[in-house]
């Protein structure tokens, strides 16, 4: 299929256009909004897009500027014969015409059925159906921003899947790889297999295998119900029997019991209440002698912690004395060392004083040394500005003298030159020669005798006259371009005497001498002013000026410091002549003096700075004794107080201590006993013979009562032993109480069972359960016969889809190794190609594969993702074309926005690999020029101007 021209009328911005289109490449340019992509989709559309289609897809197309419907026509070859097609969108109302201008003429439906069938396509798309119209030929039609999208990511309804798959059958072994009984037999099985299962692999709902299993479902249930109503029979019948059982347990045996234990019980409450009594009276006893107990455990506490503490203050007080000395000792050195230092600091502040003084008094000697040297360097500096003055006056002088003759007026007369000499030589080369070698009467050419023997030169026609009565025309051979070498000649002899009158001069010799004596003084005051520019020429008078002032304050700082400037003459310190003292220092020896004086200087102040550092420590120091001393006295005053409050705090203790003796003498015969014993005692042994004698009057009480609560636990386990519960008297009545409502609720459970019996004896429930089973059993074998073929179905399905996937490589080679010859011509470096096949949905997963990296199409950059969409398009278009006559077209639509200029080469190189392999490639561009050579070779290239009004 080959397109060969399309004409557009009244088409957006179009109101005619007519393209002829080239059997290999044609390159279409224009600039922006020119109409290019507008070229595109009306060539798409007429193709595919049927007449009478409406909304949007056909509204797009109207124009707003021109009236009148769109129209499309197309002429192109296809099927051996050459078709024309013309179509115009009016919506319902539209019409289109196919004819091949020999015996076939179609319009309608007819029409686009035999336009469908020559593109290989099911039918025209509707206007309901425009989504559509891009999967058309998608793999063959390049958009503009689509460039860089990848081709196979439509699946494989948008580039022609059977036709590639079977003219790569044929690319690849003689052999079938897939014969058309194959699919259709894999198609049937599918479509059976689709009747029973859902997509995702569940039982389609109506089909004849859910309908089986539902049948299986309704009599499971069905048995499910009569055997849970034979349970329910005998499960009535059980509990009936059970309930009468209960029922004369309760009114024979619990019931009696739980009477008779009900009035033991309350026997023993009162023998209970009765022994509690008694371990009261045995715990108040108790209570008064274990208060003594504690108060007395808690005043010998207290005065082991006030004897620790006393120990504890004495040691502090002890050891803070002892440091007190040792502190007072540490000042009194350290106050003879601040004094000595300080003695050193006051030196050290005395001598840098007058070395500082040294330094200011040399620093005068030298910027009074540097003023002058500075003064002498800028007079230097005012006699070379003066001298090269003058020397650049005089060159200038001389320049002046000389005609203006540049290098650049130099090179344009010798062009002038040279053009002379070319014009003459071409109008000699065609100029005619005339000669006189004899006459007898006169002989005149234009008006003017020629003389014997003379030669003349024709550039132009010319009138000769020979005698009265003869008169010849001679013209010179190269007609108008004789006139026109002349007119040159001319022309150039003119320019030529006007320059050398400009420049006054006769000929390009002289003025070429004028010019290297221009160019070597224009060179020597060059190198002038460079020398002037070197020199610091700008306010040197102000500087002088100022120098003069620093001057005299330096003077006048020096005579106010004559004193110890003599002073220090005299003892030879100071590096000055002495024969000669009045004269400005030399400043080499002077500054060298300097920086003794601040070495000198820096000793000092690093000796005086360690010095202050030793002095501010120790004073640290001696500060920080001072704050010990003080905080130790304060220590001891606080320590001596606590001492005092704790003798005081261990009397009150004893005092105390001694009247609970007397209290306790008081209490019985034995203990009076016991306080004269300790009476004797210091007042630590008294208090804890006191606390041992109330410990054995407790374990005494003790004793009775682990006695008196022995008791009571006994009684209280023999009374929650003639409780069922252990929860007494309400505890037997609650039992009661539950023990009526039981009996109550069984009869109510007895009479429900009856009623139930009655109900499900009416029929027999075992027959029922017998006969659903069967029902059961002849649903389960037909529902498993069916999923056993259901099985069988897919188990071959899989077989065909796992065969089919085996021929994948077979398929995704061949096509692979086609991509890949394409970008080898990119000139990049070795690429590989790597895509899966699926026999459902095609090619997928498109790679790039280079230097053992495989690189996904989404990844790679949007150049490269360009060049390799265009490399797959090509080699499908190459792969397709022997399906089409041997030829497909491709459309590309300002497709290479991003690729580099570099690579332009290699794209050209696959672009002519596909048209000699049978592709038709349009490529539309705002930047024709990057494939104007291309267009040039193998092909043709139209420019799209923009419509006026546009």
């Amino acid at each position: 299929m080959r397109l060969l021209h399309l004409r557009l009328r009244q088409l957006r911005l179009h109101r005619q256009l007519e393209l002829q289109f080239h059997p290999r490449f044609t390159l279409v340019g224009g600039a922006n909004e020119a109409g290019k992509s507008t070229l595109v989709e009306a060539l798409h559309k007429g193709l595919f897009l049927k007449a009478t289609a409406t909304g949007k897809g056909v509204e797009e197309l109207r124009s707003r500027q021109h009236s009148g419907l769109p129209e499309v026509e197309i002429g192109f070859e296809a099927q051996g014969r050459s078709w024309l097609l013309r179509k115009r969108f009016a919506g319902s109302s539209g019409t289109v015409q196919l004819a091949d201008g020999v015996s076939t003429s179609l319009s309608g439906a007819a029409a686009e059925e035999r336009l469908a069938e020559l593109l290989g396509v099911e039918a025209p798309v509707e206007g309901r159906r425009i989504s559509q119209l891009p999967q058309r030929w998608a793999h063959l039609w390049v958009r503009q921003g689509e460039a860089g999208a990848n081709p196979l990511a439509g699946g494989g309804s948008s580039y022609d899947l059977d036709r590639l798959l079977n003219q790569l059958q044929q690319r690849g072994s003689s052999a079938a790889l897939e014969s058309p009984l194959d699919r259709q037999v894999e198609a049937n099985l599918q479509l059976e297999l689709n009747q029973l299962f859902t997509a995702t692999g569940k039982v389609k709902a109506g089909s004849v295998l859910a309908q089986a299993q539902g049948q299986q479902q309704q009599a499971a249930e069905r048995l499910q119900l009569a055997q849970e109503r034979l349970g329910q029979l005998e499960t009535a019948m059980e509990e009936l029997a059970q309930i009468e059982q209960r029922l004369e347990l309760i009114d024979g045996r619990e019931r009696p019991a739980l009477e008779a234990q009900q009035q033991r019980w309350r026997q023993q409450q009162r023998q209970l209440e009765q022994a509690k009594a008694q371990l009261e009276l045995r715990r108040s006893q108790r209570q008064p002698l274990a208060q003594q107990w504690q108060a007395l455990r808690q005043r010998i506490e207290e005065r082991q912690q006030l004897e620790g503490q006393r120990r504890r203050a004495s040691a502090e007080q002890g050891q803070l004395l002892e440091g007190q000395r040792a502190h007072g000792a540490q000042l009194e050195s350290i106050g003879q060392q601040l004094a000595r230092l300080q003695g050193q600091l006051r030196d050290a502040v005395q001598g840098g004083r007058q070395l500082q003084q040294r330094l200011e008094l040399g620093q005068l000697l030298l910027d009074q040394a540097a003023v002058e040297q500075q003064a002498q360097q800028l007079q230097q500096h005012r006699q070379q500005f003066n001298l090269l003055q003058q020397q650049a006056v005089a060159l200038k002088t001389e320049l002046s003298s000389l005609p203006p003759i540049t290098a650049e007026r130099l090179q344009e007369l010798r062009q002038a030159e040279r053009r002379l000499g070319e014009a003459r030589a071409r109008s000699e080369a065609m100029a005619a020669t005339v000669t006189l070698l004899r006459a007898e009467q006169p002989v005149l050419l234009d008006g003017q005798p020629l003389l014997s023997g003379s030669e003349t030169r024709l550039v132009q026609a010319s009138r000769l006259q020979v005698g009265p009565g003869v008169e010849l025309e001679i013209s010179p051979g190269g007609g108008e371009a004789l006139a026109n070498a002349s007119a040159e000649r001319l022309q150039a002899e003119s320019q030529l005497a006007g320059l050398l009158q400009a420049m006054q001069l006769t000929d390009s010799d002289a003025a070429e001498a004028i010019a290297q004596q221009r160019q070597r003084l224009e060179s020597e005051l060059a190198n002038l002013r460079r020398n002037a520019a070197a020199i610091p020429w700008q306010r040197l008078d102000e500087q002088l000026a100022a120098l003069q002032n620093r001057r005299q304050q330096l003077n006048s700082k020096l005579e106010s410091s004559s004193s110890e400037l003599r002073a220090l003459q005299q003892d030879g310190q100071l590096p000055l002549d002495p024969a000669n003292p009045d004269a400005a220092p030399d400043a080499a020896p002077l500054e060298f003096w300097l920086q003794e004086q601040r070495q000198q200087l820096q000793l000092l102040q690093e000796r005086q700075q360690s010095e202050q550092k030793s002095y501010e420590r120790l004073l640290g120091e001696q500060q920080h004794l001072q704050q010990l001393g003080k905080q130790t006295a304060i220590k001891l005053g606080e320590l001596a107080g606590l001492l005092s409050a704790v003798e005081q705090r261990l009397q009150a203790n004893e005092s105390e201590s001694g009247q609970n003796e007397s209290g306790q003498t008081e209490t019985g015969e034995a203990k009076a006993g016991e306080a004269e014993n300790s009476g004797a005692q210091p007042g630590a042994d008294r208090l804890h013979g006191q606390l041992q004698q109330l410990e054995r009057q407790l374990a005494a009480l003790d004793e009775k009562l682990l006695v008196r609560e022995q008791q009571l636990a006994a009684l209280q386990s023999q009374t929650d032993q003639g409780s069922p519960t252990g929860g007494g008297e309400e505890a037997l009545l609650a039992a009661l109480r539950q023990l009526l409502a039981e009996k109550e609720e069984l009869l109510l459970r007895r009479g429900q069972n009856l009623q139930l019996c009655r109900s499900l004896g009416a029929t027999n429930p075992q027959a029922d359960v017998e006969q659903c089973q069967a029902a059961l059993d002849h649903c389960r074998d037909h529902s498993q016969a069916l999923t056993g073929r259901a099985l069988a179905l897919r188990s071959l399905v899989e077989r065909f889809g796992s065969a089919r996937s085996a021929l994948a490589d077979r398929y995704g080679e061949p096509m692979a190794r086609a991509i890949a010859s394409y970008l080898e011509l990119l000139g990049t470096g070795s690429k590989a190609v790597r895509l899966n096949f699926d026999g459902s949905s095609g090619f997928s997963d498109l790679q790039l594969q280079q230097a053992q990296e495989s690189y996904a199409f989404e990844r790679l950059s949007g150049g490269m993702r360009e060049q390799l969409a265009a490399a797959l398009r090509l080699a499908m278009a190459e792969v397709l074309a022997p399906a089409y006559d041997g030829s497909l077209p491709l459309v590309f639509d300002d497709a290479f926005t991003n690729s580099d200029p570099e690579r332009i080469q290699g794209l050209h190189q696959m672009l002519e690999r596909a048209c000699q392999s049978g592709v038709q490639v349009l490529l539309l561009s705002c930047t024709p020029n990057a494939y104007g050579d291309l267009a040039d070779r193998i092909g043709s290239r139209l420019e799209l101007q923009a419509p006026l009004g546009s």
